[in-house]
């Protein structure tokens, strides 16, 4: 059965059928949704970060997306839904997004999958203002400095540098440009290359040191620690999971 994991900076999607998931957490926000719904409606769980959460049943089609907790969206899902809440787990009902799950599993086009979740996250009305910022030619240059093989790891004076701003005034910008913190930028920059890696054949080792990370262990801990997934589960089981990335962001 296929499944689709995609990741770029704000954002981990997740798509395929459900199977039983023991009880786990992850540091990222949550849009869980799957068939079952009435006609005409979705069923959407938004669920808190650190919030311990399982799967006791499967076989139905499911999309899930992660949110970093400090990006514009994790704010807007905490600020909207979770603190006015006693409950972790928030479960609403909205109108037909105009996709179908079952279409989404059977997709193999990253695009479709980032369209879905944008059409979701503009439903929950947490669409980030950043979206709608025009082109910062400061943080282009930084962002294009960062593609290159040896601009990757900028620290925030660096790209500061780049962008010809203070240290200070780069970081709120960046944040207010694309809606993640600089610091968490960088790690899904890390995981990102890392997968890329693993993709082209790399060893755990070989894409965790090529990334940025102390060893394997500390790759695979920061990815089950984001996202309550081991990755070494995802790529034995590569044959049956379509990995999308965005490189270089």
């Amino acid at each position: 059965m296929k499944h689709s994991l995609y990741i770029r900076a704000d954002r981990i999607l997740m798509c395929g059928i459900t199977r039983p998931h023991p009880e786990h957490r992850h540091a990222f926000a949550q849009i869980f949704t799957s068939t079952g719904s009435e006609p005409g409606s979705l069923d959407v769980q938004i669920i808190a970060p650190n919030c311990l959460h399982g799967l006791e049943s499967g076989g139905d089609p499911y999309f899930s997306l992660l949110f970093d907790p400090s990006s514009e969206i994790g704010f807007l899902l905490r600020k909207h839904y979770l603190k006015s809440s006693d409950s972790p787990i928030i479960r609403i009902s909205l109108p037909d997004p105009g996709f179908s799950l079952p279409g989404l599993v059977e997709c193999s086009i990253s695009s479709v999958l980032l369209d879905a979740s944008d059409q979701l996250v503009r439903q929950l009305g947490c669409a980030p203002a950043s979206a709608k910022i025009p082109r910062d030619d400061r943080i282009q240059r930084v962002v294009l400095r960062m593609q290159e093989p040896d601009g990757w790891g900028l620290s925030a004076a660096e790209a500061a540098q780049i962008a010809c701003l203070s240290t200070s005034r780069f970081l709120a910008v960046f944040k207010q440009y694309t809606g993640l913190p600089y610091r968490n930028y960088l790690l899904m920059q890390k995981l990102i290359r890392g997968i890329h890696l693993l993709n082209r054949s790399a060893s755990f080792t070989e894409a965790a040191l090529a990334a940025g990370f102390s060893d394997s262990a500390h790759f695979t801990r920061t990815f089950t620690h984001s996202t309550g997934m081991n990755l070494k589960e995802v790529f034995k089981n590569s044959q049956f999971i379509q990995v999308f990335y965005d490189l270089p962001l």
